[in-house]
């Protein structure tokens, strides 16, 4: 299921392409090659008595 997929056309149509002009100057480099961004966690949790 996406994200998207609570919005109706054409309301799904302008809140993606709001989001694709968001995320271009990070995610885009000079040629519209498009780099997915993520990070990973990692993290300990330890159980206090």
């Amino acid at each position: 299921r996406s994200f998207f997929d609570q919005f109706l056309e054409p309301q799904r149509t302008a809140v993606l392409g709001e989001v694709i002009e968001l995320l271009r100057p990070s995610l885009c480099d000079t040629n519209g090659v498009w780099t997915a961004d993520h990070i990973r966690l990692r993290f300990f949790a330890e159980r206090v008595a």
